[in-house]
């Protein structure tokens, strides 16, 4: 599920750097959601 918004994915990209670095995080998410929520949604074709 991506995040709502982007300044979400941010927070959720910084957390899952922080994370990955063996440090606490602030969502206390494990890192598979905290990877879904930093990814950005994938654009529509025309």
């Amino acid at each position: 599920m991506p995040a709502k918004s982007e300044r979400q994915r941010k927070m959720m990209g910084a957390d899952l750097a922080r994370k990955r670095r063996g440090e606490s995080t602030k969502t206390g998410m494990s890192e598979r959601q905290l990877r879904d929520f930093a990814k950005k949604p994938a654009r529509r074709k025309k």
